[in-house]
């Protein structure tokens, strides 16, 4: 996995994202990409969804010096959509990098909102994921009305979008090219500019580069699994 520190100047990396963005697979790559550098906190708020969680991968954290924060219900069946109190840690240890991953949309994005005063004290960045493969994203208007919705739900304004063109088990290299009209008009009607892409680590060569744009490329190992991958065939 590719250090990605260099590109990462903020405490805190917060991540948000339509349905099937991607963003908790993002979230541990990154956490687990910027813990070569330097202690790493990942949070794991994604409180709506029981299913895809960054908390599935606990143990992979732990032996990479990445200290996960996440719901006690988390990897279980319960799940109470309630922000777990240890979160204070992230914006306390400003030494540290801190990634949030911020899940259910507008109604998880609140959740930023009601951290607001404690992020705001720090350095941060507030980042949605964006997979121009998904129904909610596949257009430059969606994603435009997205990152509006998630803006005001998160009462920040947003810094950037993550690349994250994929196809799960049918994703290549090559999706990153088919997707960047539509990134490139969506950052036209938004503001926005893109701080990263990400590939799959086995679509993408050692020293792969995206030829269209100077992008910062975060090389990824999928980590999270859905509960379709463990149904006998």
């Amino acid at each position: 996995m590719n250090d990605f520190s260099g590109y990462i100047t903020r405490h805190l990396t917060i991540i948000v994202g339509a349905y099937g963005s991607g963003k908790s697979e993002i979230s541990v790559n990154l956490a687990l990409s910027l813990a070569a550098e330097r202690q790493t906190y990942l949070a794991d708020l994604d409180i709506i969804n029981p299913f895809y969680r960054s908390a599935d991968t606990a143990a992979m954290l732990k032996t990479a010096n990445v200290t996960l924060i996440s719901s006690v219900y988390a990897g279980t069946n319960v799940d109470v959509p309630a922000v777990p109190a240890e979160v204070n840690r992230v914006f306390v240890d400003k030494e540290t990098y801190a990634v949030l991953d911020i899940g259910g949309e507008d109604l998880g994005a609140r959740i930023v909102g009601s951290l607001r005063p404690q992020i705001e004290q720090c350095s941060y960045d507030l980042l949605m994921a964006v997979n121009p493969f998904r129904p909610y994203t596949d257009t430059a208007g969606k994603i435009a009305e997205a990152a509006h919705s998630l803006s005001a739900a998160c009462k920040l304004p947003l810094g950037g979008f993550i690349y994250n063109p994929n196809l799960l088990e049918a994703s290549d290299s090559m999706l990153l090219d088919e997707g960047w009209p539509i990134m490139m008009d969506a950052c036209l009607q938004t503001g926005l500019g893109i701080k990263f892409a990400t590939v799959m680590s086995e679509y993408a060569l050692e020293h792969y580069r995206f030829l269209p744009a100077d992008l910062p490329i975060l090389k990824m190992k999928r980590t999270i699994h859905y509960p379709s991958d463990f149904q006998e065939e």
